[in-house]
C-alpha cells in the first residue's frame, strides 16, 4: 500500500510540476503566448523578458512554490511516505518528489512535454531542504545577474556553486553528529543540477561565443 501512495505522490508531484503558469500568465493578462518569442520557454526568464518583470517574478513565485506542495504535504502534514527502507537502510525520498516535479515543469504534459528550464522549481526545492544554502544562493544569484546581465548564467553557476556547498555538507556534523546535509540531498541536487546544465546547453553555447541575450527588465 505504501509503494502505491509514493507512486501516487510521484505523479500528482509531477503533473504539478507541468502546470506552466508563464504560459497561463502570458495568456491570461496580455493575451500573449510565451512559447513564440524570447526563448519560447514557459519559465521565469523569458516570462520576465516579455511580461515584465512582475509577472516574472510571479511566474518564478509560482514555478517554485509547485515544486514543494508535495514536500510540504507528505512531510509535514502526513508525516509519512517521505522514506523508504533500502538494503535495511533508511532512505529519505523528498528529493525524489522534487525531482518529479522539476521533470513535469521541464517536460510539461499539457504542452506537448515541453516547458521550463528547471531553474524555479529546483530553486524551490533548494529552499524547503537546505534553506541556509538556498539564501546563499539566492545572493550569489542576484549578485550574478546584478553585474552581468546574464540569468543562464547566474542559474549555471549558482546551481554548481548549490552541489560544492552540499558536498561538503556531507562530511559536517552538527553536536548530535547528524550530517548538515543528507547523501539524498547531494544526490537530488547532483540530478537537479545535470538537469539545468542540460537544459542550458544552447545558453552555454551562446555566452562561449559572445551572443548570449542579457536581461532588460521592464
Amino acid at each position: 500500500m505504501n509503494t502505491l501512495i509514493i507512486f501516487a505522490f510521484l505523479l500528482l508531484s509531477y503533473l504539478l510540476g507541468s502546470i506552466p503558469f508563464g504560459l497561463l500568465i502570458g495568456k491570461t493578462f496580455k493575451g500573449i503566448d510565451i512559447r513564440s518569442a524570447g526563448s519560447k520557454s514557459t519559465g521565469a526568464t523569458n516570462t520576465m523578458r516579455l511580461l515584465g518583470w512582475r509577472f516574472g517574478l510571479l511566474t518564478l513565485f509560482l514555478d517554485s512554490i509547485k515544486g514543494i506542495i508535495v514536500i510540504v504535504i507528505v512531510r509535514y502534514i502526513l508525516n509519512d511516505y517521505y522514506m523508504i527502507k533500502l538494503f535495511n537502510y533508511n532512505i529519505e525520498i523528498l528529493g525524489l518528489y522534487g525531482i518529479a516535479a522539476v521533470l513535469g515543469h521541464v517536460f510539461s504534459i499539457y504542452i506537448g512535454f515541453k516547458g521550463g528550464k528547471a531553474v524555479a522549481t529546483s530553486y524551490g526545492i533548494l529552499m524547503i531542504l537546505t534553506p541556509l544554502t538556498g539564501l546563499a544562493a539566492t545572493i550569489v544569484f542576484a549578485l550574478i545577474v546584478k553585474f552581468t546581465k546574464y540569468v543562464s548564467l547566474a542559474s549555471i553557476v549558482t546551481s554548481l556553486l548549490v552541489f560544492v556547498i552540499s558536498l561538503f555538507g556531507i562530511f559536517i556534523k552538527d553536536v548530535d553528529y547528524i550530517r548538515l546535509v543528507r547523501i539524498e540531498t547531494l544526490v537530488t541536487y547532483m540530478v537537479l543540477v545535470s538537469i539545468i546544465y542540460i537544459r542550458h546547453k544552447a545558453n552555454i553555447e551562446r555566452l562561449q561565443n559572445g551572443t548570449e541575450n542579457k536581461i532588460n527588465i521592464k
